[in-house]
């Protein structure tokens, strides 16, 4: 039995500061409202306005820390989740270390899209665990994506808007709580299907692409279709694995916490594993996929439901573009 745990003291969120409701997109697409809340059962998304990625980051990890009642010097490392910083290179981690002007052991970024929170979450539960000197690390998951969504593309604009979520983890004496070891997965066959490749290597930013409007590659790509027939299949099984590894029944579940993509794909899951209502939670009907976010913004608002008890067992499921899968385990220390 291991002597220490690693729980989640502090959490922190913020979305856009621009509201875009189903009318506006509606009309860019030419189709109704209706429509978009039958395929998506989204009613409104958030989008920055004036504020950089960073400015959203900070928000979030400001009020993580403040929730976690400690000073932002005693965190060793930052670890944040994006494809979306301010810049492709230095990370966002070092930036948002310049602007809240601390310098930790460690701050880096690591991308796995729609499951970034909870592969960082995972990342810096093991550096704890494995690094007798360190208490305190950040997790931020952030996604400005609005930038790379083409307004008039069906396949993308009604979906996603830009969120922050953020979490503080500490070390601490106990056993058999808190953050559990993730179990993750990969389904790379189906690389393609979500993808933005302008600013990649192979398609470098260049005054040609800039000027190609119409260009696919300057915008998210989105195989809607596609993705659908691959999440359903693979996130309810790799759930299951994880129930099965740890010898959990769905009864012993407070909560299940999933990607908030879409509440068609979110209530299709829940059905298939046989999950009552009681045991889930969405948030994407108000705010659209916050990518990168979305798993620890709805993490946000359980808490501030009081649905994280003391005991209970969460599970946190999610996947990302590549395809990566993640399901963590988590039982609450303390409330």
């Amino acid at each position: 039995m291991k002597e220490f745990i690693v729980d989640i003291i502090g959490i922190g969120k913020t979305v856009g500061s621009v509201k875009q409701p189903n009318s506006l997109v509606a009309k860019n697409l030419n189709i109704s409202e209706k429509e978009i809340i039958e395929k998506s059962g989204i009613k409104n998304r958030y989008i920055a306005g004036n504020e950089s990625a960073t400015d959203m980051a900070i928000c979030a990890l400001n009020e993580a820390i403040v929730d976690a009642k400690i000073s932002k010097k005693q965190l060793e490392g930052i670890i944040v989740c994006t494809f979306s910083g301010d810049y492709l290179f230095p990370s966002e981690a070092t930036r948002i270390c310049k602007y809240l002007k601390i310098n930790p052991s460690f701050a880096y970024d690591i991308k796995a899209n729609c499951a970034g929170f909870q592969v960082g979450l995972s990342n810096g539960r093991d550096i704890l665990l494995a690094n007798d000197k360190y208490k305190y690390i950040a997790i931020v998951a952030l996604t400005k994506q609005s930038p790379f969504i083409n307004k008039y593309d069906l396949n993308s604009a009604y979906y996603f808007g830009d969120a922050a979520s953020a979490v503080v983890l500490e070390k601490m004496k106990g056993r058999e709580t808190g953050v559990l070891s993730s179990y993750h997965e990969i389904s790379s066959a189906n690389h393609e299907l979500v993808r933005l490749r302008t600013g990649g290597s192979s398609f470098p930013f260049s005054k040609e692409s800039l000027k190609e409007e119409n260009s696919s590659s300057l915008y998210f790509e989105h195989m809607g279709l596609g993705v659908w027939k691959e999440v359903i299949v693979k996130l309810p099984q790799i759930i299951n694995n994880a129930l099965n590894d740890l010898n959990w029944k769905i009864d012993d579940i407070s909560l299940f916490l999933m990607h908030q993509a879409n509440m068609n794909l979110i209530n299709y899951i829940v059905k298939k594993l046989k999950i009552p209502s009681n045991k889930t939670m969405t948030n994407v009907q108000d705010i659209g996929n916050t990518g990168d976010a979305s798993v620890g913004t709805i993490l946000y608002d359980a808490k501030k439901s009081g649905l994280l008890k003391k005991n209970s067992k969460i599970i946190l499921a999610s996947v990302g573009a590549g395809f990566v899968y993640a399901v963590t385990p988590y039982i609450v220390f303390s409330e």
